[in-house]
């Protein structure tokens, strides 16, 4: 039954994953974790180029928990980058 669960988890984590990778554009980012914490959950993106990510004021990354929030059920998404 712990299988079930764990087998279902991860594969909800690599649908975010592949997700956030083409909601940014292909190449731009190179890793994404995905860590659960008491207060809510925190993806971090590794790349090289955060600028692009970000986006002008943080526009992209706003519009990114938004979509985070709505579409896969997280309560407080924090990005890092």
């Amino acid at each position: 039954m712990e299988e079930r669960k764990f087998v279902s988890l991860k594969k909800e984590e690599y649908g975010i994953k592949e997700f956030i990778k083409n909601y940014l554009g292909k190449g731009k980012v190179s890793k994404v974790i995905i860590e659960y914490t008491p207060v809510g959950e925190k993806v971090i993106m590794k790349t090289g180029k955060p600028g692009f990510i970000i986006g002008h004021g943080g526009e992209k990354i706003n519009n990114l928990t938004e979509v985070l929030k709505k579409k896969f059920k997280f309560e407080h998404p924090h990005i890092e980058i």
